[in-house]
């Protein structure tokens, strides 16, 4: 099979696929009793809208963001919006303590934090973040509603073209694990590393394809 293009970063990747596959399905959640679809299209504006409100909310290049959810459509959205800006998303376990949100945002030096709902969204704040604070689920007082942020039906080209601008090199996320060594550690993973996984797994898949 030919190689994958020669994608600068991730970012640059999910655009680039969601012009080329903007009706197809791209995710599908269950909530509040049915299933819920996103398509490539849908998906590359709200990547776009958020980044937008994230910039205007003061997220820059280079900034440490955490992201604290279980698994929804709106975290890839959030570490994609992210990327493009090139700020470093940070997740973040949804069962971690207070002093373990602490910890990392104390150790990735964190700006700003886009959350699930209200309960993290406390927990951050004790943790002691002082920045914008996103949250998915019925933003609370003092905080952002990503909803608000993500709906801007805008064609992402703008957001598209400020991703290419940032290299192989650029922090992709810094992924903070241990084993039995105490505190978590951030692990610093750029684009080019999930990219060479990327082309070894569309390798591996090729011949499995039909047709």
């Amino acid at each position: 099979m030919a190689d994958l293009p020669d994608w600068p970063n991730l970012a640059v990747m999910m655009f680039d696929r969601a012009r080329d596959w903007a009706e197809r399905p791209m995710l599908r959640s269950f909530r509040a009793g049915r299933w819920r679809e996103v398509r490539w299209g849908a998906f590359a504006r709200a990547c776009a809208s958020l980044a937008r409100g994230l910039a205007a909310a003061g997220v820059q290049p280079g900034d440490r963001v955490v992201i604290s959810a279980p698994n929804r459509p709106e975290y890839p959205i959030a570490e994609v919006a992210l990327m493009a800006l090139g700020a470093v998303p940070v997740p973040a376990y949804v069962t971690n303590t207070v002093a373990d949100h602490a910890h990392i945002l104390r150790d990735s030096s964190a700006r700003a934090a886009i959350v699930a709902d209200a309960r993290l969204a406390a927990a951050v704040r004790q943790a002691g973040l002082s920045g914008p604070l996103v949250v998915m689920d019925e933003p609370p007082a003092g905080t952002i509603g990503f909803a608000d942020l993500a709906a801007d039906p805008a064609a992402p080209d703008d957001i598209a073209e400020l991703a290419a601008r940032h290299g192989p090199e650029t922090l992709a996320a810094l992924i903070y694990t241990s084993g039995t060594g105490g505190a978590p550690r951030g692990v610093m993973l750029p684009h080019r590393a999930i990219l060479s996984n990327c082309r070894g797994a569309a390798r591996l898949v090729a011949p499995l394809r039909l047709g």
